[in-house]
């Protein structure tokens, strides 16, 4: 059995991994797990929703190639031999939604007037 096929099977869903960003790209990030077999080749990707609950244009503007990351495994697949992680996962949940009361409906409709 290769060493990579062996380093995914010791992978579990929910097991918090660390590593180093090796590429970016608009639908995502490689990153090279700490204990990989392959350090040329990438075996953890985070895809873009995963990255941050805060919104961003360009991936660039969160990781750059060479950070540090921790995440959350999400998924393996052993036939791509890539370990999909989440690092949102171990950030904080975002604020909820708040509902708009009554009075918020009153301060918007008398702002709109004012700028008509």
């Amino acid at each position: 059995m290769s060493a990579v096929r062996n380093f995914l099977k010791g992978m579990r869903r929910g097991s918090v991994v660390s590593g180093t960003v090796g590429s970016i790209h608009h639908f995502g990030v490689f990153v090279h797990l700490d204990g990989e077999p392959d350090p040329d080749d990438p075996i953890g990707f985070v895809r873009v929703p995963e990255i941050t609950w805060r919104h961003f244009d360009e991936v660039e503007e969160v990781l750059a190639t060479g950070d540090r990351v921790r995440g959350v495994v999400i998924d393996v697949d052993e036939r791509r031999r890539q370990v999909c992680v989440s690092l949102k996962a171990l950030q904080p949940d975002p604020p909820p939604v708040r509902e708009m009361t009554e009075n918020d409906v009153r301060l918007e409709a008398l702002r709109r007037k004012l700028l008509d």
